[in-house]
């Protein structure tokens, strides 16, 4: 199927969308080159590129209902973690890493409709931020150093410690942050300020928490 085969000459893996009930898988891009990482927010979808270089990621959105792509960031260095929540885009971005120095690892936002770009953190090397999530004007992510987790509101500005000693593995929607903490699945409220545990699995591993729509999953 012309629809589902990758562009002749392409080097590594493809994102495709469907549509539920209708057509499809198609390819999102006719980049030939390595994709990955996708993530969709109404008829947006964000992913990491390799078009320039492996050591040089970068990000692209595509709007399926115009079929237009744009770059979100194409800045040297890698640009690689993107979420995306109505018009704003959150990434991890090592723009300022210099070879032999310890990589920093920051936070952006980038507004695509009016191009606006935030720098939500600035560090010099010793503190790695990772994995940002994004539901609508919040931010969440993971902070390597101490293993925090921070939240910052894209309104107000402000950025807060909602919880420490977690991994990497987190989501937001709405008032509800879910991360994994010692193996166990962990919840915060914002509107309360309430943390709790919602899983129990002993010693069994945890990975991958995600929340939608008051219904928490995870594997």
């Amino acid at each position: 199927d012309e629809n589902v085969r990758p562009p002749s000459g392409g080097t590594g893996t493809q994102v495709f969308y469907m549509y539920l009930g209708g057509p499809g898988p198609f390819l999102l891009s006719g980049s030939s080159y390595r994709q990955f990482g996708p993530r969709v927010s109404g008829s947006r979808v964000v992913y990491c590129d390799q078009r320039h270089g492996s050591a040089n990621q970068d990000i692209y959105v595509v709007d399926l209902a115009s079929g237009a792509e744009q770059p979100v960031s194409t800045e040297p260095g890698e640009q690689i973690m993107p979420d995306i929540d109505g018009d704003w885009v959150v990434f991890v971005d090592n723009r300022d890493y210099v070879l032999g120095r310890p990589r920093v690892n920051d936070i952006f936002a980038k507004n695509v409709v009016t191009g606006e770009l935030r720098r939500l953190t600035s560090d010099s090397g010793s503190v790695h931020q990772d994995s940002p999530r994004i539901s609508g004007s919040r931010v969440v992510w993971h902070e390597w150093k101490s293993d925090n987790i921070i939240l910052c509101d894209l309104d107000s500005g402000e950025q807060r410690q909602i919880a420490s000693g977690t991994g990497a593995s987190l989501d937001i929607e709405g008032d509800i942050v879910v991360w994994v903490q010692g193996g166990e699945v962990h919840l915060y409220d914002i509107s309360t300020g309430i943390s709790q545990q919602v899983s129990g699995n002993g010693d069994a591993l945890v990975y991958h928490p995600a929340v939608s729509a008051g219904h928490i999953v995870w594997t």
